[in-house]
């Protein structure tokens, strides 16, 4: 790993546990969470905004279990595989963190032989596992119908910063690009995205522990890939879904998009790099 990871650490949290990566700088208000990008082909999307059903019936563990979901692909390039390959390494960073053989090994999914990566965010968080915790208003664009927000009013659980997750389109005006809200419903499989992310590890059966991917921010960055024969491809693997879920609580939680991230390079020119921050992490 090159330098700029000396500015990133793991620290442990209790409430509820988990390991999480925090800039080691300077930060006021307490630690910040550490936020990677990664870019990529949407091949398979569980999004905003939920249909009406009677969520009034969900058991708790049906609640517990919604999420926002995507998966992205590369379609077998260089770059996406470097970028999967620069996540085995943060497992790495990870491992050598835990208990040793504790951390379930972390590697991709696959559909018709391609390296897929898969994100998630739950809807909600116990409100026993953050009692301190604000909530976060839903908003129309993602609970035009309010189906989300009558399960947020309970007691028992609230929509907060470890379960929001930014929708945005990357748009250019008279030659100005930066990054607009969008309706995360406008998603569509073969767009070109931009995934914002926690990479976490949370304990799971066997006193072991899990690496977990999850979503802060979404942005839709080019349509280019929406052409029937690679939308056919892609829409192949329609059925695969993430199962994996956490709550993670108790640092600062950095906004993905400032002023500083409007000037926008080209969308693949990231796509083999993590950027943690402000700063590129190329890891080698």
């Amino acid at each position: 790993m090159q330098a700029q990871m000396e500015e990133v650490d793991i620290s442990e949290f209790t409430v509820p546990r988990a390991w999480r990566l925090v800039h080691t700088g300077n930060v006021q208000g307490g630690k910040e969470e550490c936020v990677i990008r990664f870019q990529g082909v949407l091949s398979v999307k569980q999004l905003p905004p939920v249909k009406a059903v009677n969520i009034s019936r969900f058991s708790s563990c049906q609640i517990r279990q919604m999420q926002q979901a995507v998966t992205l692909t590369g379609l077998n390039t260089g770059s996406f595989k470097s970028g999967v390959e620069n996540i085995r390494k943060m497992w790495v960073f990870f491992a050598s963190q835990l208990p040793d053989d504790k951390l379930d090994i972390w590697e991709p999914s696959a559909f018709n032989n391609m390296e897929v990566v898969d994100f998630h965010a739950q809807y909600f968080t116990d409100r026993w596992d953050a009692p301190q915790e604000d909530s976060i208003p839903l908003g129309l664009l993602m609970d035009p119908h309010g189906v989300l927000e009558a399960v947020a009013r309970a007691d028992e659980f609230f929509h907060g910063p470890d379960n929001h997750v930014e929708y945005r389109a990357l748009s250019a005006i008279e030659g100005v690009k930066k990054y607009i809200e969008f309706d995360p419903g406008q998603f569509c499989v073969g767009d070109i995205v931009e995934i914002q992310a926690l990479f976490v590890c949370i304990p799971v059966a066997n006193t072991c522990f899990k690496m977990m991917p999850i979503m802060r921010a979404l942005t839709q960055l080019d349509k280019m890939f929406q052409q029937a024969t690679i939308v056919s491809r892609l829409q192949a693997a329609s059925a695969h879904t993430t199962k994996q879920q956490t709550t993670l609580k108790t640092l600062k939680h950095k906004k993905a998009y400032t002023k500083e991230d409007e000037d926008v390079e080209n969308a693949w020119s990231s796509l083999g790099d993590l950027q943690i921050g402000d700063r590129d992490i190329k890891m080698t």
